[in-house]
C-alpha cells in the first residue's frame, strides 16, 4: 500500500497543501523546546516573557522542569532578595550613626578615665608621702588641715582614693549601659532597614490571592480569572524581576545611605534629592506593576487599556490594593519584630 500523500486541492492552475494547525498546548511544548538557557528557571523565564498566551496551558503541557508559580516567584525574586538583605546586613549592622555614637562613647570614657586615673595617682602620691613622714600631726589632706593627724590625714586620703575609683565604676557602668542600647538600637534599625525591601517582595508575592479576587470581581465571567493569581506570579517574576531587584538595591541604599557613607550625598540637597530618589523609586515600582497587568490582560485574552488610561486599568489598580495591604502588614510585623530585638538585647 502507497503512503498516503499530503491532500491537495486543485482549482485551475493553483495548487494548495493543507497544513496541519498545532494545539496551544503542541505549540507550549515547542516553544518550551526551542528555549536554549541552559537553567530551567532562566527557559521558563524565557518562555514567559515570549508567550503569556500560552500560560493557560501549563498544567497540560506537563513539561519537565516547568516551576508551579509561587515555587517559581520564591526562586526568582524571594531568594535573590533575601540574599541581597543578608549582606546589606553583614555590612551596615556594625555602622551608621549608631555606630559613630559608640565610638564617641569610647573616647569621652577614655577621657574620663584618664582623668581619674590622674585624681587617684596624685591621691597615692600624697598617702605614700604621708606615710614616710615624721610628723604626727598638723597634715593637710586636700581642702581638710592642716589640723589632720597622722591617722586621720591616711584614713583621709584612703577614702579619697575609694571614692575616685566608685565615681570610675559608676561612670563605666553608665557609659557601657548607653553602649548597650545603641548596639540593640543599631542592630534593631540594621534588621528593619535591611529586611524591608525583603518585605516589599514578599508583598508581591503573597498580595496574588487578593488580587485573583478583585480581578474575578471584575471579570468573572472570563474562565481564566480563577487562574488569576497563578498568571500574576509569573508575570511578576518574568516581567519584573530586573526591575524589582534594582529597586531591593536602591531601597537599602537609601534606608541604609549612612553606613554607605552616602548621608552626606542624599542630604546635601535637602528634601529635594531625598524625594527625588524616593519617587524615583516609587515611580519604578508603578512601572512595574503597569507591565505585568498588561501582560495578565494578554494571558486571559482580554482588551488592554492603552498605557495612558491608566485609571481604567483595572487588573493594575487591584495590584495596587492588593499590594499595599499586604505590605503595610509585613512592614509592621517587621517593625514589631525589630522592637522586640531592641529590647531584648538591651535587657540581656
Amino acid at each position: 500500500m502507497n503512503d498516503p500523500q499530503p491532500e491537495q486541492v486543485f482549482g485551475g492552475t493553483e495548487a494548495e497543501e493543507v497544513v496541519a494547525v498545532r494545539t496551544p498546548v503542541e505549540r507550549f511544548r515547542d516553544q518550551w523546546a526551542a528555549q536554549s538557557a541552559p537553567v530551567s528557571f532562566l527557559r521558563q523565564y524565557g518562555f514567559i516573557q515570549r508567550n503569556p498566551d500560552l500560560l493557560p496551558y501549563a498544567e497540560q503541557a506537563r513539561i519537565k522542569g516547568w516551576a508551579q508559580p509561587l515555587i517559581f516567584a520564591l526562586q526568582g525574586l524571594v531568594l535573590t532578595a533575601f540574599l541581597l538583605s543578608a549582606a546589606n546586613w553583614l555590612i551596615t549592622r556594625d555602622r551608621g550613626p549608631q555606630a559613630d555614637e559608640i565610638a564617641a562613647l569610647h573616647l569621652q570614657v577614655a577621657t574620663e578615665a584618664n582623668r581619674l586615673k590622674g585624681l587617684i595617682e596624685a591621691d597615692q602620691v600624697g598617702l605614700d608621702r604621708i606615710n614616710h613622714s615624721r610628723r604626727t600631726g598638723g597634715l593637710t589632706v586636700g581642702t581638710s588641715g592642716p589640723t589632720l593627724s597622722w591617722e586621720e590625714a591616711v584614713q583621709k586620703t584612703k577614702a579619697l582614693i575609694e571614692d575616685t575609683q566608685k565615681e570610675e565604676a559608676q561612670y563605666k557602668y553608665k557609659k557601657a549601659l548607653e553602649e548597650k542600647t545603641l548596639h540593640a538600637s543599631g542592630d534593631a534599625w540594621a534588621l528593619f532597614h535591611s529586611a524591608s525591601p525583603v518585605m516589599l517582595v514578599l508583598a508581591l508575592i503573597f498580595s496574588a490571592q487578593f488580587i485573583r479576587r478583585g480581578i474575578q470581581g471584575d471579570y468573572g465571567k472570563i474562565r481564566l480569572a480563577k487562574q488569576s493569581d497563578d498568571f500574576y506570579l509569573y508575570h511578576v517574576v518574568a516581567s519584573g524581576l530586573w526591575m524589582v531587584l534594582g529597586l531591593v538595591a536602591v531601597l537599602h541604599l537609601l534606608l541604609s545611605a549612612p553606613a554607605y557613607n552616602l548621608a552626606s550625598f542624599f542630604e546635601g540637597g535637602g528634601l529635594l534629592i531625598k524625594g527625588l530618589l524616593w519617587l524615583g523609586a516609587f515611580g519604578l515600582l508603578m512601572y512595574t506593576f503597569v507591565l505585568i497587568s498588561i501582560r495578565l490582560y494578554k494571558t486571559m485574552v482580554l482588551p488592554a487599556p492603552a498605557l495612558e488610561d491608566i485609571l481604567e486599568n483595572r487588573i493594575f489598580l487591584h495590584i495596587n490594593i492588593g499590594f499595599w495591604m499586604v505590605f503595610a502588614v509585613l512592614e509592621a510585623g517587621l517593625g514589631a519584630l525589630s522592637y522586640g530585638v531592641y529590647l531584648l538585647q538591651k535587657s540581656v
